[in-house]
């Protein structure tokens, strides 16, 4: 289902952060990736080598991080 939340608890739940990496083109999400806490660089080396370069190249642009005009 397209524009909506997906919402849910659980009880005294102590589970730990969840970290997404996504590609978004005009046509939605293109290539996603979840790991389980936090990213570094080799996270995100991983996904662009392994993920993310199968996909069609007509929408990729990168932004480096904090660079943005």
């Amino acid at each position: 289902m397209n524009g909506f939340i997906a919402v849910g608890s659980i009880p005294g739940s102590k589970g730990g952060n969840v970290s997404l990496i996504g590609a978004l083109s005009l046509d939605g999400l293109v290539a996603a990736m979840t790991v389980p806490g936090s990213t570094n660089t080799d996270v995100f080396l991983t996904y662009v080598t392994e993920i993310l370069i199968s996909k069609p190249k007509s929408f990729l642009e990168v932004l480096p991080s904090g660079h943005f005009s």
